[in-house]
Order: structure tokens, then C-alpha cells, then sequence
């Protein structure tokens, strides 16, 4: 099974001319979620073609990406990319890429790429007051500081959902007390005032997320499928609130992708393969059980089950991206309708 990196490999077949190059390919389905692709796989595909499109002009480094999904995607079809160059500013580059097969439009995305920014380092000296206008880190305490409390060397491996087709490749750790704090303070605020009920701030998840195969490594293209890899909030509901929720699909209708920082360079207090995952949603509403995700993919201090916890090692981590995204709630049998349509 080759690692991840591998499996986001794309063929160029069409070398950058008049701003447009064409790029091919095939889904591995070791990435699916039951019978189709995770959404998050093929988008780091469009972004690695992309990465290719751009590496030998001033703008190589993505920054933002904002994708629509038009249909799922199949396992089984070769798929082509085309990438085009929309404009070419000083500081970034406005590109669009489309992912088709059987010349059928699967996916369209926009994509803003910017020069590369240098990796960052640990350090606990204070940000002058004079940068935090550009830069806002530890120790000041109005920077935002990775979410997970729990050392990934003292975090058990949880279970994996069994839709998740990977499971070979990688490792979890929830971060069980983040999860039971996110529940605990719904329900509080529930019962706030006899009678009233004061609305909440949706649920969270957390947990530590490592990729296991030799030579895995995170990469630009790899956060993509990092950032669509997490508990939707429907899972989340205690048993009481999914009124009859069976196993279920949760398509991405958009989801938009900004990389924060870049990656650290592996370290004593940086993984090369782990990384920490958040997330949260506030709204479930109809049509079809449409609901929001917002993700944030952080460095990790270490592997899962391996080193130990060094005092002020959730200062010296880093947010690596964010992402947004609005999903559906199906039946799983539509999933595995897609699958047995894509073989036929």
C-alpha cells in the first residue's frame, strides 16, 4: 500500500502553455469513505497538480483554496485535471483547476498561490509590539494555541469509523476530555434558566491523527484530505438528540482551504507524520441535513504512543491550516449506490 504522498501522484500530459496545463491520474481506493472517494483525497490531487503548475514561477507556495463538488467522484474512472492561470499579481497568483471524468466535470476549484514563507521555529522569546499587527503567536495571550490538551505520547489509539476505507494507513487518538467538555457545555447551557432555553455553540472534536506507512510525510496537497477527515456533528449528537440517524454519508457540497503556516521542519518537538486535528459545528438544518465544519489541521509534538511530554509543548506548536465546509446528511446506501454505479 504506498503512502499517501504516493497516492496524491498526478501525470503531466500537458506541459504549461498559453497559462493551461492538463495533468492525469487514478484514485487510489485505499482513500474512500465506504464506496467513494474522500472528498478531501481528490481535492489534494487538484492541489497537487496545481503545485506542479506553478513550481517554476514566483508563486509556488498555495494559500488558499476554495472548491464546489458537482458530483462524487469514482475509484474506479481515470481522471484528468486541467489548471489554468487566471491573473499573475505581485504577491499571488489566481489560478482555477478542474477535476473531470469521462469528460464529466467532477469538481471545480480556485486556488490563490503566493511566494514560500520560512518554516517555522520554537521559540518562547516575545513578539515586540511592533510586529503583532503582521504576527500574532505564543506567548501573547490573545494568540490562539492548539486546542488538544492531551500529550499524544499519553493518548490511547481510539477506535477508526468503519466507513473509513484507510484505516490501514493511519492511527487516531481522540481527545476524549475535549469531546466530553464540548457535551458537558451544550447540556449546561441548556438548563441555564428553568424554562429558557439560551441556544449553544454546537460540539467539538479533537484528536490526534497520524499516517502510518513508511515514508509518509505531511505535505501541502496531504492537508487537504487532513482538513475533510473528522467527525461531522450529526456523529457527534448524544444517542438521545440523532432522532433515528442510521448509518450515514456526509457528502462536501464546498469546502474552502487556508494554510496558516508551514509545515515545521521534524524536530524533537515536531512530527514529521502527526498532526492534531479540531473541529466544531453550530447548524443542522434542512435541506438534507446540510451542516457547517470548521477544521483546523495543527503540528503535532509528537508521534501517537511515542516520546514524552516536555513543559510548554503546546506553545511550541503551530496552526497549519483551516478549512470550512458545508456537508450533507444521506443514507450510506446512496455511498455504495455511487460505488456500484462507477463499476458498471
Amino acid at each position: 500500500m504506498p503512502p499517501l504522498s504516493k497516492s496524491l501522484t498526478t501525470t503531466l500530459i500537458s506541459p504549461p502553455r498559453d497559462g493551461t496545463s492538463t495533468y492525469k491520474g487514478t484514485i487510489d481506493k485505499d482513500w474512500n469513505i465506504a464506496s467513494v472517494p474522500n472528498g478531501g483525497y481528490v481535492l489534494g490531487l487538484i492541489i497537487q497538480s496545481s503545485i506542479t503548475h506553478q513550481k517554476h514561477t514566483p508563486h509556488p507556495t498555495p494559500l488558499h483554496i476554495t472548491a464546489h463538488y458537482l458530483r462524487p467522484t469514482s475509484p474506479t474512472t481515470p481522471f484528468c485535471i486541467r489548471v489554468r492561470t487566471l491573473r499573475v499579481g505581485r504577491s499571488v497568483s489566481n489560478i482555477v483547476a478542474e477535476l473531470s471524468q469521462s469528460d464529466e466535470t467532477k469538481i471545480i476549484s480556485h486556488l490563490i498561490f503566493t511566494s514560500p514563507s520560512p518554516s517555522p521555529t520554537s521559540s518562547l522569546t516575545p513578539t515586540p509590539i511592533s510586529s503583532l499587527t503582521s504576527k500574532l503567536t505564543p506567548p501573547s495571550p490573545y494568540a490562539r494555541r492548539i486546542p488538544l490538551h492531551s500529550h499524544p505520547s499519553l493518548s490511547p489509539p481510539t477506535p477508526i469509523p468503519k466507513s473509513w476505507n484507510f484505516a490501514a494507513h493511519i492511527s487516531l487518538a481522540e481527545d476524549r476530555s475535549l469531546i466530553s467538555a464540548s457535551l458537558h457545555k451544550a447540556t449546561a447551557r441548556g438548563e441555564a434558566r428553568v424554562g429558557e432555553v439560551r441556544g449553544g455553540d454546537g460540539l467539538e472534536w479533537a484528536a490526534w491523527f497520524e499516517l502510518v506507512g513508511e515514508g509518509e510525510c505531511i505535505t501541502n496537497a496531504s492537508i487537504a484530505f487532513l482538513v475533510d477527515t473528522f467527525k461531522n456533528l450529526p456523529e457527534l449528537l448524544p444517542k438521545d438528540q440523532r432522532k433515528g440517524l442510521g448509518p450515514s454519508w456526509f457528502p462536501t457540497l464546498t469546502l474552502s482551504l487556508e494554510y496558516k503556516s508551514p509545515f515545521p521542519f521534524p524536530s524533537p518537538t515536531h512530527s514529521s507524520r502527526t498532526v492534531g486535528l479540531y473541529s466544531s459545528g453550530r447548524f443542522l438544518n434542512e435541506p438534507h441535513g446540510q451542516h457547517d465544519a470548521y477544521v483546523e489541521v495543527w503540528s503535532a509534538p509528537s508521534d501517537i504512543g511515542k516520546g514524552r511530554e516536555e513543559k510548554g509543548w503546546r506553545e511550541e506548536q503551530v496552526c497549519l491550516a483551516v478549512s470550512h465546509q458545508v456537508a450533507l446528511v444521506v443514507p450510506m446506501e446512496v455511498n455504495q449506490r455511487n460505488g456500484v454505479e462507477a463499476k458498471l
